[in-house]
C-alpha cells in the first residue's frame, strides 16, 4: 500500500562536485577534466524514514539531468510503496558511468557515477538504515556539512594524469 508523503516534511540536502574526465576524442584521444555539480535531497516521512529522492545536475536539460530525475522519481515511488532504501542502494552502488571521478567530499573521495556517490552518501549518513518505522536505530540527522575542504587523494591515484592539481570551479 502506498504511503503518502506529508504536505510539510523534513528533508536533507547535499551538494557534491565531481571532477571527471570527458570521453576521449576519437581523432586524437585527448580528454579534458570537467567539474560537475550535483545537488540531491531526501524527504522523510513523519517517522523519519526516507520517502522521496530528488536529484539535480548542473547541466539542466542534459541527458544526465533527465536520467537523474527519472531515478529520483523511481526511487521515490519504490520508497512510498515499501521498498527499503538499502535494497535500492545496494543495486545503485558501483554503477559505472560518467561523470565519475574525484569528489570534493573527503569522506567519499571518489565515485563511479552520480548514483554511486548518492547512495554511498546515504549509507554513510545512516539514511538507508531506517528500514523500520522507528528512527531510534539510526543517528539523528541535524545538519549536513558542505564538504568544501581539500581533496584527500591526488589525481594520479584516481587514474588521471592531468591536471596534477585538480581545481573545482
Amino acid at each position: 500500500m502506498k504511503r503518502r508523503m506529508p504536505t510539510t516534511r523534513r528533508s536533507v540536502t547535499h551538494r557534491v562536485k565531481i571532477l571527471s574526465k570527458t570521453e576521449p576524442c576519437t581523432a586524437c584521444g585527448h580528454s579534458e577534466m570537467i567539474t560537475h555539480k550535483v545537488f540531491f535531497w531526501f524527504g522523510f516521512f513523519e517517522d523519519g524514514s526516507p520517502g522521496e529522492l530528488f536529484i539535480s545536475c548542473d547541466q539542466s536539460g542534459s541527458a544526465l539531468d533527465g536520467l537523474a530525475d527519472a531515478v529520483g522519481i523511481v526511487t521515490s515511488v519504490a520508497l512510498q510503496n515499501g521498498t527499503p532504501l538499502s535494497d535500492i542502494g545496494k543495486k545503485m552502488i558501483h554503477q559505472k558511468f560518467l561523470p565519475a571521478g574525484i569528489t570534493d567530499n573527503p569522506e567519499i573521495p571518489a565515485c563511479d557515477s552520480v548514483l554511486d556517490y548518492i547512495f554511498k552518501w546515504a549509507r554513510k549518513e545512516g539514511i538507508w538504515n531506517s528500514d523500520s518505522t522507528s528512527r531510534s536505530s539510526r543517528p539523528e540527522i541535524t545538519s549536513v556539512s558542505d564538504a568544501a575542504g581539500s581533496l584527500s587523494p591526488d589525481v594520479a591515484a584516481a587514474g588521471c594524469t592531468k591536471p596534477t592539481e585538480p581545481s573545482f570551479t
